[in-house]
C-alpha cells in the first residue's frame, strides 16, 4: 500500500463517515496476540463482522470456532486484544488475551455477513443486546475482483459516535 493510501485511511478512520472509517478499519495491519487461537476446520467461507452501532474503532470477527475482538491502537494498527474459541453450542471452551467488559458486551451491535469470495455476497443487519438479529439488507457482488472491505455497507440512520 502507498504511502498516500495510509494517509487516506488514517484519515478515513480518524473523521471518515462510518462506512469508510469501518473499511479502513478492516484494511489496517493487524496485530495479533502472543498466543493466537486459530480455527479447528477453517473450510468456511463466510466471516461474520460485528461493529458496535456508530462505531468504527473496535469490532469483533467471528470465522468459524474462533471469535476476535479486535480495537484500533494508538499506532493506527488493529490489534487482536482477545479471542475465544466456542464449541458448536456456543460456550466458550478456550480464550486468549484480555476479556472484553461485560459493558461492551451489552450493546446494540451491527453485523456483516462476508460471503464475497465464496458466494459474492454480504449480508447486513442489527444484533439487539439481547441477541435477536434483523437482517436488514444483503447485496450481490457479480465482479470477481471485488475489493475486500466492500462488504461494509451503509446502515440506515446510523450516526458515528466514536470519529
Amino acid at each position: 500500500m502507498k504511502s498516500s493510501d495510509k494517509i487516506q485511511l488514517y484519515r478515513s478512520l480518524e473523521s471518515g463517515n462510518l462506512v469508510d472509517a469501518r473499511k479502513a478499519a478492516v484494511l489496517l495491519p493487524r496485530t495479533e496476540l502472543n498466543n493466537p487461537l486459530y480455527p479447528n476446520d477453517a473450510r468456511g467461507a463466510t466471516t461474520y463482522y460485528y461493529f458496535p452501532e456508530g462505531e468504527a474503532l473496535r469490532y469483533y470477527t467471528q470465522f468459524e470456532d474462533i471469535k476476535s475482538y479486535i480495537m484500533i491502537n494508538t499506532y493506527g494498527l488493529k490489534e487482536v486484544v482477545y479471542q475465544a474459541r466456542t464449541d458448536t453450542t456456543g460456550n466458550v471452551v478456550e480464550e486468549s488475551g484480555t476479556k472484553p467488559s461485560k459493558d461492551d458486551l451489552n450493546k446494540t451491535y451491527i453485523y456483516f455477513a462476508d460471503t464475497i469470495f465464496a458466494l459474492g455476497k454480504v449480508e447486513y443487519g442489527k444484533v439487539e443486546k439481547n441477541g435477536a438479529m434483523t437482517k436488514i439488507g444483503d447485496k450481490i457482488f457479480s465482479e470477481s475482483n471485488t475489493p475486500v472491505e466492500s462488504f461494509i455497507q451503509e446502515i440506515p440512520d446510523e450516526i458515528r459516535v466514536d470519529g
